[in-house]
């Protein structure tokens, strides 16, 4: 693996976390969000200011991988506000379509356990057990319309993907 990361979502919790780690391990981290980080002010001035609804253009080098944490993500807001659900599935897609402009190999994206649908306590899930008759949300939707395109990226234009569920 190349030593560049973009990483999106850099300012949220788990993107400052993980674009910390990254840089002190020696990677090459290109930050990037729209808002502040709220954890680690010398991290805001590393940030490339973007909003993923619009594409890319060109970053001060390319990425050998992305890491795509970027989302709205409070489920119940997104029921009150679906055009938010929206706005996740077109940065996944802006993003997608970046990496293939630009030839990137990797791409991580950070999906959610709201793909397998209500749980019982203690119940464990099967990663295939994602069906569409599981979608409850449109935050749901987006998660599990953007998993699908990274698959058609995978398949079309040999994008190596992973999906990671958080919960």
């Amino acid at each position: 693996m190349g030593r560049t990361i973009l990483v999106t979502g850099s300012s949220g919790t788990v993107g400052t976390a993980l674009t910390l780690e990254l840089m002190r391990q020696g990677f090459d981290v290109i930050p990037l969000d729209v808002k502040h980080s709220l954890w680690d002010k010398e991290l805001n001035r590393r940030t490339v200011y973007h909003d993923l609804r619009e594409p890319i253009g060109r970053l001060r080098k390319k990425p050998d991988m992305i890491v795509h944490l970027a989302a709205h993500a409070r489920v119940h807001e997104l029921v009150r506000r679906p055009d938010r659900a929206r706005d996740n599935y077109i940065m996944t897609a802006n993003l997608l379509e970046y990496a293939r402009k630009q030839g990137v190999e990797r791409f991580l994206f950070a999906s959610s356990r709201e793909v397998y649908g209500e749980s019982r306590a203690g119940e464990r899930r099967k990663e295939d057990s994602t069906v569409l008759e599981k979608i409850k949300s449109p935050y749901t939707a987006s998660k599990f319309g953007s998993e699908a395109l990274l698959r058609a990226y995978e398949e079309c234009y040999g994008l190596k993907t992973v999906t990671v569920r958080l919960s």
